[in-house]
């Protein structure tokens, strides 16, 4: 049930950005209303389903800081989230 929310949610913020793209500076109103509610609807189902961590973690907007580099891979460096404490490999470009 909240994974279908979720992903309502999301095709609500596509379809928004699609008629704002599409759309002429007269009409920013409605995508901006159903962009809106697609954020409002991603943030509640994200929300009520990982209660186990701060509320900004449970969103997506985690506060990482580079804990180090990964020894398999030279330009993958490790991030840590201090909130909640979740590893993520990140391969850098150079």
């Amino acid at each position: 049930m909240l994974h279908r929310l979720q992903a309502a949610g999301v095709l609500f913020i596509v379809i928004g950005f699609l008629l704002w793209v599409s759309v002429d500076s007269s009409g920013v109103l409605l995508p901006l209303l159903i962009s809106g509610a697609g954020i409002i609807l991603v943030s509640l189902a994200r929300g009520i389903t990982r209660r186990g961590r701060s509320f900004l973690c449970r969103i997506g907007l985690h506060k990482n800081k580079q804990t180090g580099w990964d020894a398999s891979t030279p330009s993958a460096a490790v991030y840590q989230c201090e909130r909640c404490g979740q590893k993520k490999r990140v391969v850098k470009a150079v």
